[in-house]
């Protein structure tokens, strides 16, 4: 069941740049008499390489060098909402709008620079960033818990700033955003629709478990859910909607958001006057997310090399809450402040908010825990094994066992808080339906413990 992608980007020539209408006068290849593309970047639905050009003696031109992405086919999917959502088109074009709008909000201070498009092969130019991702940083340090931490909390540190400058530019910029595109504006904050990749996640799990364990197959979503409605008894799409409503009984908090910031889309780059910036790339999913949920997906590689112990949650919470705030009220500090002494600072500082963005980010962890697991399940070897590259001790079959571990190890610690001690009294009631509902679709396993102390 895992699907592939349809590739075209190491054909590109330097003539398919050359007639493309968006580099004009603005980027020189004069100079250049051929180029080299090395593709290395891979998911689900694009890829990514970078573009070096060569003068007629062989000599490259650095100066040109770019970063491009492209938009690719999805293959072999029995899900039509997953085919509809990763449509070539749709994500080209809101990757592009979105990048029209980081241009105003963010003007450069996070964001790499967009030089330019292809339309019609769906491709987007960026400028290159020679640098390590977060995802290569963190792989090299496997051995030294102590750098480890310090990357992840820097990239927190960092994500939240972005974050605090998205949600204050927004509204000074809004009218000026809407002036390139007002529709965009308004899409900007509309609520993802949880209910439908709840179904579209479960549904691929339960296919994978159904064809494995009882040797069936299907050829669409529609028979899955028959299959499950006949013979267990159970309405998925009503599973979907009770889950989704418990999530949003949660009463998250809802910020314009990045929407993917996982470790390979973070870069550290050095400006011309020798400061480290980390920026991020990939803008396609720029839109309103639950405070906290950028976070989550940047904890969410595979084997948790970016992850902190869940215990360390709430600390993490008002951290960013901390950071948040910062911007609005010390930028100078937020500047300059060593990220120990920042760590230290933030603890007590943000009490309220500690507490509703800590369960959001447990809640949200178990959500992405699910998309990844079922998107692990639709990607061909050959992309696993990209996945898999340089993480100690980490195989196909671990990164399902992963998912798997980190959902049932977050309910068991949801199961675990003293609710007494918190000011919101809805928390426990809402997570005892979803522990309940993956327990009974045996997708995980919950404790009978855990789901007692959840009940009382």
């Amino acid at each position: 069941m895992s699907f592939s992608t349809i590739n075209i980007l190491e054909s590109l020539t330097l003539d398919d740049i050359r007639r493309s209408d968006f580099l004009g006068n603005k980027y020189k290849i004069d100079e250049a008499d051929y180029i080299e593309v090395s593709s290395k970047a891979r998911s689900g639905h694009s890829i990514g390489g970078t573009i070096k050009f060569y003068d007629k003696h062989h000599s490259e031109l650095p100066e040109l060098r770019l970063w491009v992405k492209e938009l690719n086919k999805v293959r072999d999917d029995f899900s039509l909402f997953y085919n509809l959502q990763r449509d070539p088109v749709l994500l080209f074009m809101k990757e592009y709008r979105a990048n029209l709008a980081i241009r105003h909000i963010l003007k450069g201070k996070f964001n790499a620079k967009l030089i330019g498009r292809d339309i019609f092969a769906k491709r987007l130019f960026y400028e290159c960033l020679p640098s390590l991702s977060d995802r290569e940083r963190l792989i090299g340090c496997q051995e030294d818990e102590a750098q480890r931490r310090q990357i992840i909390y820097s990239a927190h540190k960092d994500i939240a700033h972005m974050g605090a400058i998205l949600e204050h530019r927004l509204n000074e910029k809004r009218e000026e955003l809407k002036e390139i595109d007002d529709g965009y504006v308004d899409q900007l904050f509309e609520k993802n629709d949880r209910k439908t990749q709840l179904l579209d996640y479960i549904t691929t799990i339960l296919r994978h478990n159904y064809e494995r364990d009882e040797n069936v197959e299907f050829g669409n979503c529609d028979e899955l859910k028959h299959y499950v409605s006949s013979n267990l008894r159970i309405n998925l799409s009503n599973i979907a909607r009770s889950l989704e409503g418990s999530f949003s009984n949660l009463n998250y908090l809802h910020v314009l958001s990045h929407g993917d910031c996982r470790t390979h889309n973070l870069k550290l780059v050095e400006n011309k006057g020798g400061k480290i910036k980390r920026k991020f790339i990939d803008w396609e999913q720029l839109g309103l997310c639950e405070l906290g949920f950028d976070h989550v997906t940047y904890a969410s590689s595979e084997a948790g090399i970016s992850k902190l112990p869940v215990e360390e949650t709430f600390d993490l919470a008002e951290f960013i809450c901390y950071v948040r705030r910062l911007y609005r009220t010390d930028r100078k500090k937020l500047k300059n402040v060593e990220i120990n002494d920042l760590i230290d600072e933030s603890k007590g500082k943000c009490p309220k908010l500690r507490e509703i963005v800590g369960f959001q980010m447990l809640t949200q962890s178990i959500f992405e825990n699910l998309h990844i697991y079922s998107s692990n399940l639709r990607y061909s070897k050959e992309q696993r094994d990209s996945f898999c590259e340089g993480v100690d001790g980490l195989d196909h079959s671990g990164m399902f066992v992963y998912r798997i571990k980190e959902i049932g190890e977050t309910i068991e610690y949801l199961s675990k808080l003293d609710y007494s001690q918190f000011k919101f009294d809805n928390y426990k009631e809402n997570i005892l339906p979803i522990a309940m509902t993956l327990n009974e679709l045996d997708i995980i396993h919950v404790s009978d413990d855990a789901l007692l102390r959840l009940s009382r």
